[in-house]
């Protein structure tokens, strides 16, 4: 049964409401059908019986929050859209997270040449004529910017062998691919187009881990 004062069910036999304390139960309470042929625990998931008025699994109070399965079978929609919504959003702060990688990889580049170009040393020897193609050591960004990109994957593929053959190890994020968009980046500061190539190249090797 129904309290009508304060809506709480009680037992069938009851003479008053254990909870509002209504003393005309034939007028107050009146029978209902069994809204649901569970009550579903809150806390634990524990499927009742409609008459029981706490959790036989974990003691719930079950009449303050009564969820049945039609309103599970609403929620199930509702979790659905959710869990897109965050995949996507997970999907737009990788996208952004690259972004910011190759922008990272610029600003490192840019650091290192502004510290050693005033102290360039013999140890400027990162490709060596074996290797080069149209590009040269004596090359600056104004050359970089004039040729195509097969000539850019040229110089890059060089530079990258000759660490080998000096013995660097090669981290797994250096690549033709990386180097030669770094230094595209790298190029298009009007501050930087009069840097030689191989001082740019190196900066890119420190940057990146090579040496």
């Amino acid at each position: 049964m129904v309290c009508k004062s304060c809506g709480k069910y009680i037992p069938d036999d009851s003479n008053e409401c254990p909870i509002c304390g209504t003393n005309s139960p034939k007028e107050k309470v009146v029978n209902v059908k069994k809204q649901s042929e569970f009550k579903i625990c809150p806390e634990c998931g524990y499927k009742n019986s409609y008459k029981e008025f706490y959790c036989k699994s974990c003691n719930c109070n079950l009449n303050e929050k009564m969820p049945t399965e039609k309103n599970k079978k609403f929620l199930i929609p509702f979790i659905i859209v959710i869990v897109l919504a965050v995949l996507a959003v997970g999907k737009i702060v990788e996208s952004v997270q690259t972004h910011k990688s190759y922008q990272n990889d610029i600003l490192a580049v840019e650091k290192h040449y502004q510290t050693t170009a005033s102290s360039k040393t013999t140890t400027q020897q990162t490709t060596t004529t074996a290797y080069e193609w149209k590009l040269n050591t004596n090359s600056t960004g104004k050359d970089w910017n004039s040729v195509n990109d097969t000539e850019k994957d040229v110089w890059c593929s060089n530079s990258i062998a000759a660490w080998r053959l000096m013995g660097y190890d090669i981290p797994s994020g250096v690549s033709v691919s990386h180097m030669h968009k770094t230094l595209d980046y790298f190029y298009q500061n009007e501050d930087c187009v009069d840097v030689d190539l191989t001082t740019a190249s190196e900066s890119y090797a420190i940057a990146n881990g090579v040496y």
